[in-house]
């Protein structure tokens, strides 16, 4: 896969090293109030969507399940997006607690393309977005929008797409194994959250942990 180095060449790999707590929560019902950041308020959040008491496989299972089991595809005009879940962890002050957007501040997603094969390669397009906080549904990243509309009025490529808001980055598509026309149907492959600031390690959901998650296949139909 080319864009598999994007993903830094592993399998399904959740390491949160600054995540150390390793005893199961006993309360799991509840509030907690998770720091938002920018100036905003602590939110009152359910206890049961924080992962910090987790490790092992139950820590990889609630964030697919928050991440991808929880995912949502929207759409609007010329636009399609997609809207995955976020959890709760610590943050680096005793007794804080961070979404996961706080924590990372980079989103990238791999589909691959339902069409004609180049090489033996199916298509792909590795989509690249800022994490944020949504502003209206705080248990959500923010939408990130693919403009599918101006893509399939475009030839075919295997360049780099970017898009800014204010000269601040919005959104990064890139191309590979692409024949002479667009595919109609793209499905998720893998997900990857890094920080471009923090020390933490990568969350990486790769193709077989997704379909566990979502057994409905998240499809980008163009």
């Amino acid at each position: 896969m080319f864009f598999r180095t994007q993903t830094l060449g592993v399998g399904l790999f959740v390491g949160l090293a600054m995540w150390s707590a390793i005893k199961v929560a006993n309360q799991p019902y509840g509030v907690i109030y998770v720091d938002l950041g920018n100036g905003r308020g602590p939110a009152a959040i359910r206890r049961s969507y924080d992962v910090s008491d987790l490790a092992g496989l139950a820590l990889s299972k609630k964030i697919h399940e928050r991440l991808v089991g929880d995912a949502h595809l929207l759409r609007r005009e010329n636009e399609i997006g997609i809207e995955l879940g976020q959890f709760v962890s610590d943050g680096p002050r005793p007794g804080q607690k961070l979404l996961t957007c706080s924590i990372y501040d980079r989103v990238q997603l791999v589909f691959i393309g339902e069409g004609e094969a180049t090489s033996s390669h199916p298509p792909e397009m590795l989509v690249e977005g800022p994490c944020q906080n949504s502003a209206e549904r705080v248990l959500w990243i923010e939408p990130i929008w693919i403009p599918y509309a101006e893509i399939l009025g475009r030839p075919t490529t295997t360049g780099e797409m970017n898009y800014f808001d204010q000269d601040s980055f919005k959104l990064s598509l890139r191309f590979a194994y692409l024949s002479d026309q667009w595919p109609q149907r793209w499905v998720l492959d893998s997900i990857r959250l890094y920080s471009q600031e923090r020390k933490a390690d990568d969350i990486i959901i790769e193709r077989a942990a997704i379909r566990q998650a979502a057994p409905k296949s998240l499809v980008l139909n163009w």
